[in-house]
């Protein structure tokens, strides 16, 4: 869901041309994609690298995302489990540190959105 949100934002009439500051998901793949979002997006995935599965899902990404990182958890693990111990969270907290370092334009007037299950 955060995914699209990030994804329609900017379609919106009330947002248009509008981004947030970042989304990550977790196991969570993009449902669809009817442009590209300016959003950096991150995609955390436990789908093996080399499978057709995980090509199809960061072709995906990129289609609906300018900026992309995917980050693959540890081998030997499975399912849609959230990150665990620091190798697998280590790529998020540098992602976010990234986010934040950079351009600020993405603050816009101060608006949070927290999308939870």
């Amino acid at each position: 869901m955060a995914l699209q949100v990030a994804l329609n934002i900017h379609t919106s009439p009330i947002y248009q041309a509008q981004r947030l500051g970042s989304v990550i998901s977790i196991c969570g793949p993009l449902i669809s994609s009817l442009g590209q979002s300016q959003t950096p997006a991150l995609f955390f995935t436990r789908v093996a690298p080399q499978s057709a599965v995980h090509n199809r899902l960061v072709a995906d990404m990129k289609r609906g995302f300018k900026e992309v990182e995917v980050i693959n958890g540890e081998k030997g693990k499975s399912g849609e489990d959230m990150p665990r111990g620091r190798v697998e969270w280590e790529g998020i907290m540098r992602f976010w540190g990234n986010i934040l370092s950079k351009d600020e334009s993405w603050k816009g007037k101060g608006e949070v959105y927290e999308v939870v299950r």
